[in-house]
């Protein structure tokens, strides 16, 4: 029996064939529903032929299907919980808040000890000089490029997010050197992605990656403030990385706010002031 089954098979996902991947994507996502599955109801769930799920099992050193359930059943009873690393079924409230708690701090400790200035002072310096601003991101970093977005048009920059590839290229395809993109990914593998933020520097538009180190993503921006976070998104749910971007977002709008000086503490004022002269009428409406 290999106790890291699960651990085993998504460090060594991306060296799968495309058809293999097609399982293992639906073995990791749902490890408890799949112990109690058939060969043919895997693959149909996979969408691949039934000799695919036994040379898959074959590949990871079992001698069937049948013996790959085993362990993975096994597998699951010694580490039931794939919802954050450590976390047990049975744990209580005290356990897992200091054990998501202790983690995130550590993360975020390493993050700021180990993130280049001088990148981030060159980041801040392309945000200021920017016509326009496009926050990108999938899946868990959508939502980091949606608040990104939030943050940044308080300091009076022009900008948007998206998550949807096809807006995305779209976008991209309009772009000038006074454009500039900022693509969040953790692993920096969304292909998707990659594929975009190449088109819009191909139109001469600058982009920063908030990704891991040596990624794809890395690999094609102008500059990449590297987030190397421990973290198998492809077991667990996205956490640690993406609270980690959402640190970065704070640093870089902060930079961004000191670099242009009162230009975004009045525009943080007039905004402040407009939001609330509505909530003063509405007051007003609701007392009359």
């Amino acid at each position: 029996m290999k106790l890291n089954l699960l651990s085993d098979l998504s460090q060594n996902f991306k060296n799968l064939p495309n058809s293999f991947k097609n399982v293992a994507k639906v073995i990791l996502s749902n490890p408890n529903l799949v112990k109690n599955m058939s060969v043919s109801a895997l693959a149909e769930e996979a969408g691949v032929s039934q000799p695919t799920v036994i040379r898959l099992c074959n590949h990871l050193g079992y001698g069937g299907f049948t013996e790959f359930k085993l362990s993975l059943a096994e597998t699951l009873t010694l580490n039931p919980n794939y919802v954050f690393k450590g976390i047990k079924v049975d744990d209580k409230a005290e356990s897992y808040i200091k054990s998501i708690g202790y983690a995130t701090i550590s993360s975020l400790n390493k993050v700021i000890n180990e993130v280049n200035s001088d990148l981030v002072e060159k980041a801040v310096e392309m945000i200021s000089n920017a016509k326009q601003i496009n926050f990108w991101g999938q899946g868990a970093s959508a939502t980091v490029a949606q608040d990104a977005y939030h943050k940044f048009f308080r300091v009076g920059i022009s900008c948007n997010s998206s998550s949807d590839p096809h807006l995305q290229i779209m976008l991209a395809a309009i772009m000038d050197k006074k454009d500039l993109v900022m693509a969040f990914s953790h692993t920096g593998r969304s292909m998707d992605l990659v594929n975009n933020i190449v088109k819009a520097r191909e139109n001469g538009a600058v982009v920063i990656g908030i990704t891991k180190n040596g990624s794809p993503l890395s690999n094609n921006c102008d500059i990449t403030i590297n987030v190397d976070i421990e973290e198998d998104t492809e077991v667990y749910t996205p956490m640690l990385s993406r609270l980690a971007h959402l640190m970065m977002v704070d640093i870089l709008t902060i930079g961004v706010m000191l670099n242009k000086g009162k230009q975004s503490t009045d525009n943080l004022k007039k905004m402040k002031d407009a939001l609330f002269q509505m909530k003063s009428a509405k007051k007003q409406e609701g007392e009359n």
